[in-house]
């Protein structure tokens, strides 16, 4: 339930970053989000609406799914007495955890909870080029009586301000459900059927993805969702983010009382990871910390005699912001690989990397990189990740350096052994998941490069 209220109460954060094109990135950076965000997903698809009141089911419609565990629909969709409202991909049946309504009641987004069961169908990832829309290249995925999914050809699509909301004129050629998603000829969200257009023939109102962000952010910092955060939030326990660089402070926090044996601990956990980072403290009162951009944490203090092995059920939610790409005094990564250190003892990047390698200790992280400088800087901060195909984030902190002596010819390894990167990984009874890989490495909280690499 702590990832359902982590989602909904960061969803214009999250889905700036899940929908490409409604956050002030490129539309390459964004994109490239988008990819990571369905990553091991399965192929997108719609969910069917129903309202359950004890005997009696009815069919409202379709959602589209946009994280997984999230979905949004036509605010018409959904009833304002709804009884319960259940979502299906037509096996998996889950009634909605929350959902919430934006202010004009254009869409609705439900969260679900799918830690259980992942639902058969995947999110839809946003379009990199929602400006340049061709009306001929685009399809309305829409559904009829029998549950049956139909594709509307589109005709034509007008920008529009409708209710407040940036949004789109379409003609189709047949009739569409609000709740339809619009689609670019790669298959990915332009927009939300959110009503029919009141003026001719199959003509609908497609709130765009910037109607989408819209009603997000007003769906998150409604009263409910503002009422949830009071309750969850501790009082006296702050968060503050520069870069990636996350300063956790409790100075002005009433401490919980520790029995004996036992004493406060300082919880971290990503709510993607299976694993808790923590700190077990006596006076300190505040914990700086480099957390991986684009990604979602919980934050708080937890007593117990043992070391954590769940979050507080007090904390803090925060999101960190997509990386800017690293452009400073000229960067550029020439090199980043996994290598391997060699009966010579050079660190030489592989050309494919293997689970054996990984668990063998001959494994190194390989970066070799460009820049111009007249000085040293030496206090900016490095922070190295891997993250796994599902989903799991590993990281590894150090320090940077800029220096002139270095700067034509920047590279440098470190052994994976250091790094602690792969040390739950080698742990788990499975052995490393099957699928791909990404590697990278931000200084000073800016993506400097990124890599990926499959496990066959």
């Amino acid at each position: 339930m702590k990832k359902i209220l982590a989602w909904i109460l960061v969803l214009g954060l999250m889905m700036m970053a899940a929908l490409p094109g409604m956050a002030e990135e490129t539309a390459e950076e964004a994109e490239a989000a988008a990819a990571e965000a369905v990553e091991n997903l399965a192929a997108p698809g719609l969910f069917d609406l129903y309202d359950v009141n004890g005997d009696d089911v009815k069919w409202l419609g379709i959602a589209v799914p946009v994280v997984n565990g999230l979905a949004m629909t036509a605010g018409c969709v959904v009833p304002e007495n709804c009884a319960t409202l259940v979502i299906t991909d037509g096996v998996n049946v889950w009634k909605a955890a929350v959902y919430y309504r934006d202010n004009g009641n254009a869409l609705v987004t439900i969260a679900v909870d799918v830690s259980e069961a992942n639902p058969l169908i995947g999110p839809f990832s946003g379009t990199g080029h929602e400006e340049a829309l061709v009306a001929g290249d685009c399809t309305v995925r829409t559904a009829d009586a029998n549950q049956s999914r139909i594709n509307r050809t589109v005709s034509s699509l007008t920008p529009i301000i409708w209710e407040g909301y940036y949004a789109l004129v379409a003609r189709l050629n047949g009739d569409a459900l609000p709740g339809s998603p619009l689609l670019d000829e790669e298959g990915n969200l332009a927009g939300i059927v959110a009503a029919q257009y009141a003026e001719g023939d199959h003509r609908v109102v497609i709130l765009s993805l910037e109607g989408i962000r819209q009603s997000l952010v007003e769906a998150s910092a409604n009263e409910e969702a503002a009422k949830m955060r009071a309750e969850i939030e501790p009082e006296g326990f702050t968060v503050t983010v520069e870069e990636n660089r996350v300063t956790l402070d409790w100075s002005a926090m009433t401490l919980p009382e520790c029995a004996e044996g036992e004493r406060p601990y300082v919880v971290v956990s990503d709510i993607d990871n299976s694993y808790l980072t923590y700190f077990g403290f006596t006076e300190d009162t505040s914990w700086t910390l480099l957390l991986t951009p684009g990604r979602t944490y919980v934050s708080g203090i937890l007593v117990s005699k043992d070391t954590p092995d769940r979050t507080p059920d007090r904390y803090v939610i925060t999101t960190l912001p997509e990386a800017e790409k690293l452009t400073d005094y000229g960067f550029e990564s020439r090199v980043l690989a996994v290598a391997e250190k060699n009966a010579a003892g050079e660190v030489v990047p592989v050309e494919e990397v293997t689970e054996e390698l990984l668990r063998s200790g001959r494994a190194y992280f390989y970066s070799s990189s460009t820049y111009q400088v007249d000085r040293t800087y030496d206090d900016l901060t490095l922070l190295i990740t891997l993250t796994d195909p599902n989903g799991e984030n590993y990281r590894y902190e150090t320090g940077w350096v800029y220096d002139p002596a270095y700067m034509d010819d920047d590279t440098w390894s470190v052994a994976f052994t250091e790094t602690g990167l792969l040390e739950m990984l080698n742990k788990e009874q499975g052995g490393y998941p099957k699928g791909e890989y990404t590697l990278a490495f931000y200084v000073g909280g800016k993506l400097a490069d990124s890599v990926t690499f499959e496990l066959k």
